[in-house]
């Protein structure tokens, strides 16, 4: 899988920026909140709800099923860091000097299913004190599910790189919050990089989109045909039915089509498949360009050979070499920190 840097230039906010809603971070020398508990030991995965000062934060996760790569991802580094905010700061506050308050987290298993996820949004969101602080689906179909359930009992919907793009205007979705890029956003770039591979016209191209079989796959399919009318190009968009497991007609289809450009709008096991049936079928996978959720090393390494010279884009720099990375798997996993 290949890196190049692209330039964007819109303002991003970190997720738990939205979650905390304007709280930060205390030095470890603020004032003592009584939490009934010994300081440090009670931030490890605890969920004691009946605190009367609490940040409550339910987690929609997955962890299982064929999107377990995915979800254990997110929310296993959701976790790691308010478990490091707890245990180094006490928690997040208001301002400099006020008494940090507690991360409390319940997660609650949807194996990205839309029913599941609304149930357990109706489960969670009036545990604690406050009831829920956001709620943080991952998921597109979950969160138009809950689009308007979280609009009427005013809880902050957060959608990092999916969602409603409509969502971005808070005038009309006051609780939706979609963090990064939206759907729209990231098929632009990947169509104006795809311009960008052709001398900076599109004019005749052909462009196939093989898109994911959820409300999540289908949200830019009218974008991809304005786009073909507006830059000239011919789009053939296929579904690929969930999970994505058995792609071999698909990719014959694609064959037959003989694209310049494969867009992969993919998610858990659809994009290695997706990657190894291309060249099994003989497409080179140099010229499949994966979005936001097809770019993880969960989605190449899978793949093995089959991942060389693939494209995706990203929002967020890959790797460990990151200082908060770093300090986080000292403290946490190396015995820096107590709990």
């Amino acid at each position: 899988m290949k890196i190049e840097r692209v330039s964007w230039q819109r303002t991003t906010i970190s997720l738990v920026a939205a979650l905390s809603a304007g709280l930060m971070l205390t030095t470890p020398a603020a004032a003592e909140v009584n939490l009934k508990m010994t300081k440090g030991e009670p931030f490890t995965d605890h969920h004691n709800t009946s605190l009367d000062r609490i940040v409550y934060t339910p987690l929609a996760s997955y962890r299982v099923g064929p999107y377990a790569e995915g979800g254990t991802g997110y929310y296993g580094g959701e976790i790691d860091l308010f478990r490091w905010i707890n245990l180094t700061y006490g928690g997040i506050s208001g301002k400099v000097g006020d008494p940090p308050v507690p991360i409390v987290w319940d997660e609650c298993e949807t194996e990205w299913d839309t029913p599941r996820g609304v149930e357990c949004y109706e489960r969670y969101k009036n545990n604690g004190p406050y009831g829920a602080t956001a709620n943080d689906p991952l998921s597109v179909g979950i969160a138009y599910a809950l689009q308007e359930k979280t609009r009427a009992d005013k809880i902050p919907s957060i959608t990092p790189n999916h969602g409603n793009t409509a969502s971005q205007d808070g005038r009309i979705f006051p609780y939706q919050f979609p963090v990064e890029i939206t759907p729209y956003d990231e098929t632009s770039i990947m169509v104006q990089y795809a311009k960008s591979q052709s001398g900076g016209s599109l004019e005749g191209k052909k462009i196939a989109v093989l898109y994911h079989g959820s409300a999540y796959g289908r949200e830019t399919i009218g974008l991809y045909n304005t786009l073909s009318e507006m830059m000239g190009f011919e789009v053939q968009q296929i579904e690929v039915p969930h999970p994505g497991n058995e792609q071999t007609s698909i990719w014959m289809r694609v064959r037959q089509f003989s694209p310049d450009f494969v867009m992969l709008r993919g998610w858990g096991v659809m994009v290695p498949v997706a990657l190894k049936t291309a060249v099994k079928v003989g497409y080179p996978v140099s010229q499949v360009i994966g979005n936001i959720w097809s770019n993880s090393e969960g989605d190449v390494l899978p793949a093995g050979s089959a991942g060389k010279d693939y494209v995706t884009i990203n929002t967020q720099a890959p790797g460990k070499d990151w200082p908060l990375i770093q300090q986080l798997w000292k403290d946490l996993y190396q015995g820096g920190l107590p709990g």
